[in-house]
């Protein structure tokens, strides 16, 4: 009899839950308590015809969740497969990475090896040629001896005076000869062939004298006729052993050629040449080599590369059209284990690139040429219009900046808010006859310190602060190099001059040691005496400032998509991150894409200085945006582009390239 089952088992089995089938039962009339009570046979039969269909359900579906079971265990143990393939793999690239130092030394000895068997065997032949040339010379006095000897035969057979006309040829050959030399050294840096100068051949009068001696009969004769022959003989196998000698440099060997006799005096004068042409030859030839190598340097056009730093293997490869795997080869071969998609520094980017004959131009962002696409259009003259100028207030600590800026605001109230600014913006506009000034500000020299670094030229003038009872101090001069260094036009502004130690002129003769010179002292920076409590010559101020603005005919073009820069950046809890944004070209609306810094986002809001809502932003207006993916930095770059994937790609790009420097920097150092 089979073993009754429980309630949660039969609930289980028909895909029910355990409250459901106990109220079913329960209805039934069945004594059920809980779950763990047994069910009997006819109840097991009511709920059959009461939950079958159902069961069918459960059937299938455990077979399904089974299968899904075992397809997972099948991908764990692939993966495991596959980690076990990549670890072994990992370990033969780790030994062959360890093996490449000695496979560079053995070839390194086997190059020197070779190089030293060259040198021998070309010291071995230098001998030998010198050893025969030395044999020669002996041979060729011999033959003369035994011509003298039967000196009465000579005075009876008539010889044509062929001889002398010979030597005195001769001699002449070897004059022009000792010439062409003196020249091939003078231009030793022309690179010209290497030639050998043949032997040269001598007419046959001595042995025409002997052929007639040798036709007188005599016992003496015979005897020296015999001694001449085994002499003969032996200058001839002589003479087939050594001259002349040709090189072929091509299989390094020496070539054996037979010759006909020569006197001594030719010999020793053709060898001395022989010899002479081949060591000049050598001299030429690593001289040409030289030479052809510099001339190739100057005249050969190198193609330059445009990459960054921390560009991956495929990438490069791309950039060269070269396989992936042929750089990966060689960085195999350097010592260094990459593959296809790891960034690579900007030192084996340089190494790589000059291996395949390519120059390397190193681009400031990994997106510089993709923003440089994107925003090649140049403004027409029709279409710039005159712009509000951008103005930052500078100076020492407790010199009156924030006085100057408190007056400035409350002499432009706006729509009855007190002070008309909310001064954590950062930026803010106000107007003057009608005509609008930005003021940008810049506590701490931090925003336009990181912006004039970046070469971002937001700021139109520069209004120095010095306080007239005080002397110029040190943040005076740094804002002084801050504003030359940007090439930005400063006026002067000379405050606190209502009270009692004020001493303007000081402060004039001050600031011309640092190289402003003021226009009352013939300089070309203007000047003006304030009062920023009180707001004495404010009005002034401002209106030197329009002037300025005119001069410099301040213009953009609002038809384009925007291009501004970051002013500060904030976390706010209710909006998330907003930024200060001054726009300097262009229109910022709302919907458009952009990419700041790291970061992309599309505007979803903005607020002037006010925190009126606005849909648009002109040059030269600041505003606070809302749609950052993340935190810009102040001074980053603001660029309004066509489409969202744009500005994604180059956030990533830029992200990535973050995290290689910050890897870089925190990677561990060894001595």
């Amino acid at each position: 009899m089979s073993p009754k089952k429980r309630v949660f088992q039969v609930a289980r089995e028909y895909n029910i839950s355990n409250e459901a089938l106990i109220a079913f039962l329960t209805k039934l009339g069945y004594d059920i308590r809980n779950q763990m009570s047994t069910v009997a046979d006819e109840a097991l039969q009511q709920v059959a015809e009461k939950y079958g269909e159902k069961a069918v359900a459960a059937d299938e579906e455990h077979e399904f969740r089974k299968r899904l079971r075992d397809k997972k265990v099948a991908e764990e143990a692939k993966k495991k497969e596959a980690a076990i393939d990549l670890e072994r793999r990992l370990r033969v690239a780790q030994e062959y990475a360890k093996e490449i130092p000695a496979m560079k030394k053995r070839r390194e000895a086997a190059t020197r090896l070779e190089e030293a068997e060259q040198e021998k065997e070309a010291r071995i032949a230098a001998a030998k040629q010198a050893e025969t040339a030395a044999k020669m010379g002996e041979a060729a006095e011999k033959p003369e001896v035994m011509i003298k000897r039967p000196s009465k035969r000579v005075k009876i057979v008539e010889i044509p005076p062929t001889e002398p006309t010979a030597k005195e040829k001769e001699k002449k050959r070897e004059k022009e000869r000792e010439k062409e030399r003196e020249k091939g050294k003078a231009r030793a840096g022309v690179p010209k062939e290497e030639v050998l100068i043949p032997i040269p051949r001598p007419k046959p009068s001595m042995p025409s004298a002997i052929a007639g001696i040798e036709s007188v009969p005599s016992g003496e004769e015979v005897q020296a006729d015999k001694r001449k022959k085994r002499k003969r003989k032996k200058k001839k196998k002589v003479d087939e052993e050594v001259a002349p000698a040709v090189i072929d440099k091509k299989h390094k060997r020496v070539k054996k050629k037979k010759k006909h006799t020569f006197n001594e005096e030719e010999i020793q004068a053709s060898i001395r040449q022989t010899m002479a042409s081949l060591e000049e030859a050598g001299k030429v030839k690593k001289k040409k080599r030289r030479s052809h190598d510099e001339g190739e340097t100057e005249v050969e056009e190198v193609s330059v590369i445009r990459v960054s730093e921390f560009m991956s293997v495929a990438e490069l490869g791309k950039l060269m059209e070269v396989e992936p795997s042929d750089l990966i080869k060689k960085c195999i071969e350097y010592g260094m284990m990459v593959s296809i998609n790891q960034r690579l520094d900007m030192d084996t980017i340089t190494l790589l690139a000059s291996e395949y004959g390519y120059g390397v131009e190193k681009l400031q962002d990994m997106d510089q040429e993709l923003l440089e696409t994107l925003n090649d259009e140049a403004d027409r003259e029709e279409d710039l219009l005159p712009r509000p100028p951008v103005v930052t207030i500078m100076g020492h600590v407790d010199h009156g900046k924030t006085s100057l800026l408190d007056y400035i605001r409350k002499s432009n109230i706006i729509a009855g808010e007190a002070g008309g600014i909310t001064q954590h913006i950062g930026a803010y506009e106000v107007v003057v006859n009608n005509k609008a000034i930005t003021f940008l500000d810049t506590p701490g020299h931090e925003a336009f310190t990181a912006m004039r670094a970046r070469g971002a030229q937001v700021t139109d003038i520069v209004i120095l602060v010095v306080a007239a009872d005080d002397s110029v101090m040190p943040q005076t001069i740094e804002a002084i190099s801050h504003a030359k260094a940007a090439n930005v036009p400063i006026v002067v502004a000379i405050n606190k001059i209502d009270k009692p130690g004020a001493n303007p002129e000081a402060i004039r003769m001050q600031l011309a040691n640092h190289g402003v010179l003021v226009e009352r002292y013939g300089g070309r920076y203007q000047s003006v005496e304030i009062s920023a409590k009180n707001g004495q010559n404010c009005e002034q101020l401002l209106e030197l400032i329009l002037l300025e603005a005119e001069m410099l005919n301040l213009k953009a073009n609002p038809n384009r998509k925007a291009k501004g820069v970051v002013i500060e950046s904030r976390l706010d809890r209710g909006k998330g991150v907003m930024a200060t944004v001054l726009v300097q070209n262009g229109t910022l609306k709302i919907g458009d894409p952009f990419v700041a810094g790291a970061y992309s986002g599309k505007v979803r809001s903005m607020f002037d200085e006010r925190g009126r809502k606005v849909k648009s932003a002109g040059p030269s207006t600041p505003v606070q945006v809302l749609g950052f993916d993340g935190m810009p930095q102040a001074g980053d770059s603001l660029i309004g582009l066509e489409s969202e994937r744009d500005s994604r790609d180059i956030s990533s790009k830029r992200q990535q390239l973050q995290r290689e420097y910050d890897r870089l920097r925190n990677r561990p150092r060894s001595l």
